[in-house]
């Protein structure tokens, strides 16, 4: 029985956090009725940029990128997760609607200009340590709220060899969580075979119930201000020497 790894995207594999800034900013422009055709960093306010670089760890669904936006925008520069959540629960109409502005922007930016919107990401140096191995030792899944068809052109750029029907993404419409228990289900395996790595510590705490491994990518963007809940790795090699050495050999 191979051990299946799941991963997230943003933040374990890919670094967006470039395209992520000028999609989130083109949408709250677009939301006030006004011009939105901003296409790198360079083109934003610089004091904007530098504390949405910092803040950016507190966002997990894209929604989230227009209450971000707003707190910037009322000059606060430091926010904890506790706030920034209670800020979240009181506007969920907005963010619905923010998120759908949010798939316009990034769908016009990558259909009509791939090679400027790719140039916005980039492979984390660690998660290409490691990554052939686990290609060829375990059942790699790809569970992420990111959208599918920008994994789908990741797939080609990069050529990450992702199976399609193992990438759980926004499109899914699973939580986490649920998305981890019908792997398990489909694969007919148990929890300790399956390990989960994310970036962020709240969809570890949202996924440990089901008792899988769950792993700490500490490279991502929540490394600002780090994690105790979880066992943290510092690259994909790790999980590699992990269940190695815990189940053998997987080829």
């Amino acid at each position: 029985m191979k051990t299946i790894i799941a991963l997230d995207f943003d933040g374990v594999i890919c670094d967006s956090i470039d395209e992520c800034l000028v999609t989130a900013w083109n949408a709250y422009l677009s939301m006030n009725g006004k011009l939105a055709n901003n296409s790198t960093p360079d083109q934003l306010p610089r004091d904007f940029v530098d504390t949405f670089y910092k803040l950016r760890y507190l966002v997990r669904p894209s929604g989230e990128y227009g209450i971000l936006i707003d707190a910037i925008q009322q000059g606060i520069t430091e926010l904890s997760e506790v706030a920034f959540q209670q800020m979240c629960n009181g506007r969920i109409d907005f963010m619905s609607a923010y998120e759908r502005q949010f798939y316009v922007e990034r769908n016009r930016y990558r259909d009509t200009d791939w090679d400027g919107w790719i140039k916005l990401h980039r492979r984390y140096d660690e998660s290409l340590a490691g990554w052939q191995e686990l290609s060829q030792q375990v059942s790699l899944y790809i569970v992420t709220k990111k959208d599918l068809e920008s994994i789908r052109r990741f797939n080609r750029e990069w050529s990450l060899g992702l199976i399609e029907d193992r990438i759980y993404a926004r499109d899914c419409e699973l939580s986490k969580s649920d998305a981890i228990l019908e792997i398990i289900r489909l694969n007919n395996t148990t929890p300790d075979r399956v390990y989960f790595i994310d970036d962020h510590p709240g969809h570890l705490r949202e996924v440990a119930p089901t008792g899988v491994n769950c792993r700490w990518a500490s490279w991502g963007y929540h490394r600002i201000v780090g994690c105790t809940d979880f066992p943290g790795i510092d690259s994909l090699r790790d999980i590699v020497n992990e269940i190695t050495t815990q189940f053998g050999s997987q080829e």
